[in-house]
């Protein structure tokens, strides 16, 4: 006999229909709906954004290609250099030769970088890999190398458009999206130093967004990868080794942890750690192992003696706007004052070791207050601050981001509001070791403000604190590398794209919505910028002619410093409180 089940009608008279449910309120519905709209865009939606963000990034090459044949600074011969460094001398040469002063000093993977740049080089123009032919630069010399600026910032625009389409940034709206795009790509500070000064930090920033693209993807293996790359490229990123490396063992700790028993696997958590391991290895062995086994060891002490130069100095020629900036500026007073005052400044002075100069000496015994591009760096009166000091205080600056990725508290919420929570917390982690690396760093230079300030561009969406914090870095970090592109000509454009630049992000980021108090500080601070600008450009050579050439560096130097603590202090309390 067969059983048939009828099935469950939709009608009052069914016994086991369960109670009807009440319908969703149209703001429930509403907000759902968003939600789910937010998760997972429409294709039509990504495909509008993959569009504009490959038309802004080919319109951005004709716009690039019009600096050409503008000033350009030393280090366009200094990479030329590389070129033909890399090119006509044997791989166990690069690090030894010093025919010209602008040595190769930068990590494995850069210069492997320079050797495929000139093998086209040589293909375009065989005397720009010429190593005897010091400060080369015919047109074709020229174009070459601006192309390959242009290109290499290919990496930038993908890794811009990488952030913008990954999980974490689902949450936020296409236009939003688009808004972080425009503001990345169109870096006015990135534009002057790459494209009018002349260096590749494009390519550089791409690969760390690209970094930062794997965090809120989960793909900490690769992040391991990628890190390691930017650090065997350019070693100032090794700044944040100890923020990436506690981030990546938070994470396998996170994962090791297993679902029934919530107890640590110790073999998962090996295994995690050894495939991270595995990648850093790797980078490793293709960075240093092709020296080494053509080179011997003798390879590895003469790359760490070029790769930091320690006799350098405290500053740089041009005074970075960070502590040191301040540092430096305090003993040029206090040293004029004991030269102003000297009966009462020589007992105190005598009583300091290292102030005996400052004491006994007159102006013109004063050692010098920067040592330009070589040399060691000697202060006047306060104590002299060594490279051990300056590791010593950026790990410590360093070490609040570290400890609130250690404290990370695991998913309570969905899991894409949870990827942008991790993101966004990685981020600000990321911001305050780069300011701490750069407000503390020795002997740092103003572009080592530009991973902070890319870094901070991604976080816009975030609160109001997030847009002021990226407004000041963006005036005080364009305002800090006015002094590396000098003359009349390029006095304006590199005034139109900072003001063309920041108008532009106003907009975007609506900032006239912000608190009247915050617009305000926001608008004195850009005044006292400008005015700055106005008096070291154009009123410095009026009111002393030839006289005292160095007070428009140092006022632009501590004027910004000043800003940037502000922007230091605001990142540590956003890290803090999120």
């Amino acid at each position: 006999m067969k059983t048939t089940v009828a099935p469950v009608r939709d009608d009052a008279k069914s016994p086991r229909r369960p109670p009807p449910k009440a319908p969703p309120s149209p703001s429930t519905a509403a907000a759902a709906a968003a939600a789910a709209a937010a998760a997972s865009p429409s294709p039509s939606v990504l495909s509008q954004v993959q569009i504009i963000c490959f038309l802004v990034g080919l319109c951005l090459v004709p716009f690039k290609a019009l600096f050409m044949f503008m000033y350009r600074s030393t280090d366009f011969e200094v990479h030329r250099n590389w070129l033909a460094i890399t090119y006509s001398l044997p791989l166990t040469r690069w690090y030894f030769e010093d025919r010209s002063e602008w040595t190769l000093d930068y990590p494995p993977f850069f210069a492997y970088f320079e050797w495929a740049l000139a093998q086209a080089a040589h293909a375009v123009d065989p005397a720009i890999v010429d190593i005897d032919n010091l400060n080369y630069g015919s047109v074709s010399c020229v174009a070459f190398q601006r192309c390959s600026v242009i290109a290499a910032d290919a990496l930038l625009v993908y890794g811009a458009y990488r952030c913008i389409s990954g999980p974490a940034a689902q949450l936020l709206s296409p236009s939003t999206r688009l808004t972080i795009f425009l503001l990345v790509v169109l870096n006015a500070g990135l534009l002057l130093v790459d494209h009018v000064h002349f260096q590749y930090n494009g390519a550089l920033l791409g690969l760390l967004l690209l970094c930062a693209d794997c965090v809120q993807r989960g793909q900490d293996s690769r992040l391991a990868l990628y890190f390691s790359a930017l650090v065997l490229a350019k070693h100032l990123f090794a700044t944040l080794a100890p923020v990436v490396g506690v981030y990546l063992l938070r994470r396998a700790l996170d994962r090791s942890v297993l679902s029934r028993t919530r107890r640590l696997s110790l073999p998962h958590l090996a295994t995690i750690l050894a495939s991270h391991a595995a990648a850093v290895v790797v980078c490793l062995g293709a960075a240093f192992g092709p020296f080494v086994a053509l080179g011997g060891v003798e390879q590895l002490r003469q790359m760490l003696t070029r790769l930091f130069p320690f006799a350098r100095g405290l500053v740089h020629a041009y005074w970075a706007p960070n502590c040191w900036a301040l540092y430096c500026a305090a003993d040029k007073l206090l040293a004029l004052l004991a030269l102003r005052f000297p009966e009462a400044a020589q007992p105190l002075l005598r009583a300091l070791p290292w102030a005996a100069a400052a004491a006994d000496g007159s102006a013109a015994d004063l050692p010098p207050s920067t040592s330009g591009l070589v040399g060691d760096f000697a202060l006047h009166v306060l104590p002299r601050v060594t490279a051990t000091h300056c590791l010593l205080l950026v790990l410590l600056a360093s070490a609040p981001a570290a400890v609130r990725l250690l404290r990370v508290q695991p998913a309570t919420a969905s899991k894409p509001r949870w990827q942008r929570q991790q993101f966004v917390l990685a981020l600000r982690a990321l911001v305050y070791a780069s300011l701490s690396s750069f407000m503390l760093g020795y002997h740092v230079h103003e572009k080592a403000l530009l991973p902070a300030w890319l870094l901070q561009t991604l976080l816009v969406a975030e609160s109001t604190s997030d847009r002021v914090v990226f407004c000041l870095l963006s005036a005080t970090g364009s305002v800090a590398l006015f002094p590396l592109i000098p003359g009349p000509f390029e006095w304006c454009v590199k005034v139109a794209l900072t003001v063309a630049f920041h108008q532009l992000a106003w907009y975007l980021l609506d900032m006239r919505r912000v608190p009247l108090p915050t617009q305000r500080g926001l608008t004195a601070c850009y005044a006292m910028l400008a005015l700055l600008v106005l008096y070291t450009d154009v009123l410095h050579r009026e009111v002393f002619d030839d006289r005292l050439p160095f007070l428009p560096l140092l006022l632009t130097s501590s004027v910004c410093a000043l800003v940037l603590l502000t922007c230091w202090a605001m990142a540590l309390g956003l890290l803090l409180a999120d």
